[in-house]
């Protein structure tokens, strides 16, 4: 005890400092002396249950216009007096709510940006993105569509136009089984196409060499080699041509199954 109140004298501090000291090293080591990470924010001086509270408005708010801070603030206020009663719950003041309501904004996004992105944002899965691996040939065929640095002269009208590029690639081999350049715009039909040919490859033209062609195809029509199995799910882009109801009839008699991988999982990064 007589070192630990010279060590007290020498630092300034009291001696019941120096025990809590030495005791928190002989528990956690160094690391004990180490100070406190303290987070002050707005919502920590807010009472929990008014924080409650306007989660739940703004979260209401998701499928309807962009409301204005005083009406989420006026909802919550009313909300908690119908729930807890009068003067039971502390609301915060008008400069600190709208602080608060800032700090809510940063994961419930309801004030400032668009409102398809924040019903967007507020129909994302709570768990973590899972990853679609795939195990065989033919199992997932991926379809993306991209502009490409190309024109294309129309022979009707005499004009140059710019044209988009329309791939199916077999995620397993990595092989292209179909595309398909589109002038202007991509629409359904042309992912259609795109799909039909992975089942019916094109014709082997006389310039191509002899192994692109399949085996057991009769020589008089000889098709382009298929690298995968018939495809069984395909994970699309999210756009308009993988969501028409065009290519929603042609796949299940086709055999594969259109698949979104926004909605629950995304392919892992290849």
């Amino acid at each position: 005890m007589a070192r630990y109140e010279a060590k007290a004298a020498e630092l300034g501090l009291s001696v019941r400092t120096i025990c809590r000291w030495v005791a928190e090293v002989g528990e956690d080591g160094e690391a004990g002396l180490a100070p406190p990470i303290r987070i002050d924010t707005v919502l920590s001086r807010c009472d929990q249950r008014w924080v409650e509270v306007a989660i739940e408005v703004m979260v209401e708010h998701g499928d309807e216009a962009t409301p204005m801070g005083k009406t989420v603030l006026s909802q919550t206020q009313a909300r908690i007096v119908a729930r807890y009663g009068e003067g039971v719950v502390e609301i915060p003041g008008r400069s600190k709510a709208y602080k608060a309501l800032e700090e809510l904004e940063k994961k419930h996004p309801t004030f400032r940006q668009s409102t398809k992105r924040n019903r967007d944002v507020a129909d994302r899965p709570k768990g973590a993105y899972d990853k679609l691996r795939p195990t065989r040939p033919g199992e997932y065929v991926l379809m993306d569509t991209t502009r490409l640095d190309v024109f294309a002269l129309d022979p009707m009208t005499l004009k140059w136009v710019n044209c988009e590029l329309t791939v199916a690639m077999d995620w397993y081999t990595r092989c292209i089984v179909g595309l398909r350049l589109t002038p202007v715009s991509t629409k359904a039909v042309d992912a259609a196409m795109v799909l039909y040919q992975c089942y019916r490859p094109p014709r082997v033209l006389p310039n191509w060499r002899r192994r692109t062609a399949a085996p057991n195809r009769p020589p008089t029509a000889p098709r382009a080699r298929i690298p995968a199995p018939l495809p069984r799910q395909l994970p699309a882009h999210q756009g308009n041509r993988t969501r028409c109801r065009r290519l929603a009839r042609q796949c299940p008699q086709a055999g594969p199954r259109v698949r979104h991988p926004h909605a629950q999982e995304r392919p892992a990064a290849t």
